[in-house]
């Protein structure tokens, strides 16, 4: 069978979503939910979890749903930025369309997923910087070049998942012309600037113009994307793949062990959106330790960088308890 084209894949995948869906409304049927609320937000929770197996794998039986297949997905709406809060409806959806299935399969826990029971801010999500560093090694080794570009741009400017993959070249460039990185795609559509104010930053910057110029690419070029139509959706689906199917290789098994008395404990296993939670943490014990600030205007300072114009972020960024 060769090779499908845009508009193939996107039949079949409508196909495997719509044999998924119409499983849900089979099992519908022996729901012993009585809310018509909590109907209605559990059906379009499961359709959403059948639009992106369809998208995204090959499940054919929802009674075959696992832990491979969660994991991605819940990671995949961290990634999003979504509310612990809505997750965990999400999750609890999953749980009661997955019971009605009788299927043998445990589903991960929530502490497992990294979803908090009562408390949103109770984990501490970064990434290891050493997880961050055998990253960069498995991704150069596989010459996913596109990989390091995302996990830099998390890492050292706070972009979001989503940021990332949509910049643009001449972002770069006046970002090294104006010492601040101007974002536009962005949660809400509200435009920030990233200030470029660590050497690393600078170095970064100069060495991604230069390979992608050398690769031949051009201002108003996408940095990983081509600018053929679908190629941002692949290219998201492809770094998700990626991350799920060699994490094993650069996360720490005993990470959960590293928790010093005054921090949170850790999730079992970060997403590419904590990388942005290693990028508060390091500026903000640097902006502390540069003194020009106090407490209160380096709260203030980390917020607007990472796009949330509100102080309470650090509840959620922080990995100290009593941020918690």
């Amino acid at each position: 069978m060769g090779k499908l084209t845009e508009e193939q894949t996107k039949v079949r995948n409508a196909n495997k979503t719509k044999n998924l869906t119409n499983q849900v409304d089979h099992l519908r049927g022996s729901s012993n939910l009585n809310s018509i609320g909590c109907i209605r937000r559990y059906n379009a929770a499961e359709f959403r979890l059948c639009r992106w197996l369809g998208e995204n794998t090959e499940l054919k039986n929802m009674k075959n749903i696992s832990a491979k297949y969660i994991y991605p997905y819940i990671e995949s709406l961290f990634d999003r930025d979504c509310k612990t809060s809505y997750i965990r409806t999400e999750m609890a959806a999953i749980r009661h369309y997955h019971s009605l299935t009788h299927s043998k399969n445990i589903l991960p826990s929530n502490k497992d997923l990294g979803i908090s029971e009562k408390n949103d801010y109770e984990f501490d999500r970064a990434f290891l910087p050493k997880e961050f560093d055998e990253m960069i090694k498995t991704a150069y080794s596989m010459k996913r070049y596109d990989v390091i570009i995302v996990a830099y741009l998390g890492r050292y400017f706070g972009l979001r998942f989503e940021e990332a993959v949509t910049l643009r070249l001449h972002q770069l460039e006046d970002a090294v012309r104006y010492k601040q990185l101007h974002l536009t795609n962005t949660k809400g559509g509200r435009p920030r600037d990233v200030p470029v104010d660590r050497k690393i930053q600078e170095n970064i910057l100069h060495d991604l113009i230069v390979y992608l110029r050398s690769n031949g690419k051009k201002s108003k070029d996408y940095l990983i994307c081509d600018n053929h139509k679908h190629s941002v959706k692949k290219e998201k689906a492809s770094l998700q793949n990626w991350r799920t199917n060699h994490s094993n290789k650069f996360i720490d098994p005993n990470r959960r062990e590293y928790v010093r008395p005054d921090c949170k404990p850790r999730i079992k296993r970060p997403s590419w959106h904590n990388l942005r939670h290693l990028y508060f943490q390091e500026n903000r014990r640097r902006l502390l330790a540069e003194g020009s600030m106090t407490e209160r205007q380096v709260e203030n300072e980390m917020s607007q960088r990472l796009g949330h114009n509100r102080i309470d972020v650090k509840k959620f960024y922080s990995e100290l308890l009593k941020d918690s």
